[in-house]
């Protein structure tokens, strides 16, 4: 009996076709782990800075209140949970606890906050928790959404982003107010 040898070609066209659905599959899976991250980090900040201080900055045993909390979480789940990333995480929260459509995209059915359009929402996934931990350090809400938007559309690595707020991009990107605005406008 004579053996079906495959075609090359559509042998070929099976190996491309599978090679790209296990790409997609691992990109899919790694931006669903970044979005998890961010947004798990979002509210445990929240926690921290709303029911374990009473919504206030600062608790007036914050350092030791996250000192205990760091030590109890690590006990629990491991790495991760060290005073420095309590400390970055209760910031996050500081930072961005008007973003209430974080909290949004972990629950099906919400609307997200109506002064953010669905381009914004949908840069988020792109963007990892490392970029919003060095996007702490811009002060300008206007900036930190100027580099959000530029590091998701031109998929720049934390590096790039670092070097990017280091050479004052913003600035000479955006010259004045109006320049800010028609960009940011685009996404609100």
């Amino acid at each position: 009996m004579l053996e079906n040898k495959p075609n090359i070609q559509q042998y070929e066209n099976l190996v491309s076709g599978i090679s790209k659905l296990l790409s997609d599959a691992k990109n899919n899976i790694a931006s669903t782990v970044n979005t998890t991250m961010v947004v798990t980090n979002w509210h445990i900040g929240q926690y921290i800075v709303e029911y374990e201080q009473g919504g206030k900055e600062r608790a007036e045993y914050g350092t030791q209140l996250l000192k205990r909390l760091s030590e109890d979480l690590t006990k629990v789940f491991g790495r991760g949970f060290s005073l420095r990333n309590l400390k970055l995480i209760r910031k996050f929260y500081l930072t961005y606890q008007n973003w209430s459509f974080i909290s949004a995209i972990s629950e099906k059915g919400q609307t997200l906050s109506a002064q953010f359009s669905d381009k914004v929402i949908a840069l988020l996934p792109r963007l990892t928790w490392s970029h919003f931990v060095r996007l702490l350090s811009v002060k300008d809400e206007n900036e930190r959404s100027f580099y959000i938007i530029e590091s998701a559309e031109n998929n720049w690595k934390e590096r790039e982003l670092d070097r990017q707020i280091f050479a004052n991009e913003y600035k000479l990107y955006l010259p004045n107010k109006k320049e800010l605005h028609k960009v940011l406008k685009q996404y609100i």
